[in-house]
């Protein structure tokens, strides 16, 4: 989801490519959204063939017993929207920077560190206040925060509960 984009919108950054294609008959919204879904197929395919062949080795060994599996295809659907939102935010980051560099940079920042500054000032709070047990959820402004999320609901709802190990699991909630 980060370096699909770059590729393919590789095309805005040079001026030769891009008379290339701005001579070819066709609009410049029909070849933004070529590129654009050539590059979600480019990481959809690879995924859905990783989940599902890894879905069929887990569901064939011998620790089957283990695992509620009607969690799967719910879990494989929230996945796929977020990479395709993700996928969707940093390609649209890529089409507005200048050069390649430019993307690289956009994308890290807007991925790491703006979460590097509020914890920051998450930090500086909490030192200087006079109440301790105020904090600010810096960790919700990271980009995969709502996937990691919903991936521990979920990994806590596939595996059942006959076979947890209460001292390292929690019990799912969606508060978390």
């Amino acid at each position: 989801c980060y370096i699909v984009p770059i590729f393919q919108m590789n095309y805005l950054k040079r001026k030769r490519i891009l008379d290339c294609y701005y001579s070819i008959n066709i609009d410049k919204k029909g070849l933004v959204l070529n590129n654009y879904l050539n590059g979600l197929l480019q990481i959809l395919i690879p995924y859905v063939l990783l989940y599902w062949s890894g879905f069929l080795i887990t569901i064939t060994s011998k620790t089957s017993d283990f695992y509620r599996f009607e969690y799967y295809v719910p879990l494989f659907f929230l996945v796929l929207l977020f990479i395709i939102s993700i996928y969707s935010i940093n390609t649209f980051i890529v089409s507005q920077s200048n050069t390649n560099i430019d993307a690289t940079i956009n994308l890290l920042f807007v991925s790491f560190f703006i979460t590097i500054i509020l914890s920051t000032f998450n930090l500086l709070f909490i030192t200087f206040s006079k109440e301790n047990n105020t904090l600010i959820d810096v960790e919700c402004f990271v980009q995969f925060y709502p996937l990691v999320t919903v991936g521990n609901y979920y990994n806590n709802l596939i595996i059942q509960e006959k076979y947890y190990d209460y001292t390292y699991w929690d019990l799912p909630t969606l508060s978390e």
